[in-house]
């Protein structure tokens, strides 16, 4: 459900003022300093979450705000993972070097989030297509709204929202696994293979000389043996098959259908016989 944005009523500080303003100026009253930011005072009208959906994970330095933040991996099995929150209006206080004076300043939440996950984006549109060459100049490939990053206003993200962000990221790994298809054939440039050209590699179980697939066995629970993970059937140490799956075995043609033992059957649809043309 989405977060909708409320009017705050007065806080007390706010009538304090008010009243204050109403009475002599030749009187002094407990009225709060108006040199003090309002937005360092104010309760947050909603929360920006930051999400990862990448098995990454990303140290990221955004000084002032952020001087350094570590944003988790997202687990395998999860569609995604909140690895960050902010507030509607972040403030920012520093100490003036001519006068010492301590100052501050309120920067919106979405785009202390966008500056976290894409600081080439000055605005908070996380579909919007950075200029490559402004990206390469100033910030390299800290882009990582292409990675798997991105933020919402919804503690639960929609699958309308992720999804962009995962055509983003597997635009992106297209893109590494090219690269490093690329730099394998010079022997000299092998070395420029790395860990986001062997996670493109995993995501996409590609097989090449650059990148193998370390894949966990199974144990097959018929025969106890050691098994590709996803299979249907498989033959074992004693030269007999093994079948888990027999619907898809059959589908595949490796069993026929008087092989399936009867509790193990399903209603087959009958095939249509073609009608019989009449001169």
């Amino acid at each position: 459900m989405a977060i909708d944005a409320v009017i705050n009523q007065k806080q007390d500080h706010m009538r304090k003022i008010e009243d204050g303003l109403q009475k002599s100026s030749n009187s002094i009253y407990a009225v709060p300093s108006f040199n003090v930011d309002p937005n360092l005072e104010r309760t947050p009208l909603y929360s920006v979450y930051i999400f990862n959906i990448a098995h990454k994970e990303f140290d990221i330095r955004r000084p002032p705000l952020v001087k350094h933040t570590v944003l988790k991996a997202c687990p395998k099995g999860k569609k995604y993972i909140c690895v960050g929150k902010v507030n509607d209006i972040v403030n920012e206080r520093w100490v003036a070097a001519e006068s010492g004076q301590i100052l501050s300043r309120g920067e919106r939440g979405e785009r202390v989030a966008m500056d976290l996950i894409n600081p080439s984006n000055l605005g908070i549109d996380q579909n919007a297509v950075v200029n490559d060459e402004l990206t390469n100049q100033l910030y390299g490939s800290d882009n990582l709204g292409q990675q798997g990053l991105f933020f919402s206003r919804n503690e639960n993200p929609t699958d309308e929202e992720i999804a962009p962000v995962r055509a983003r990221m597997e635009k992106y790994y297209r893109a590494k696994i090219q690269e490093a298809d690329i730099l394998s054939q010079d022997e000299r440039r092998r070395g420029e293979i790395g860990p986001d050209h062997h996670l493109a590699g995993d995501y996409f179980k590609h097989r090449a000389k650059w990148h193998t697939i370390a894949e966990v066995p199974e144990t097959c629970p018929n025969c106890g043996e050691e098994i590709r993970a996803g299979i249907s059937y498989h033959t074992n140490a004693n030269g007999r098959m093994c079948v888990l799956d027999w619907r898809k075995s059959y589908n595949s043609g490796a069993v026929k259908w008087d092989e399936i033992p009867e509790d193990q059957r399903w209603e087959r649809t009958p095939k249509k016989s073609k009608e019989k043309e009449t001169e």
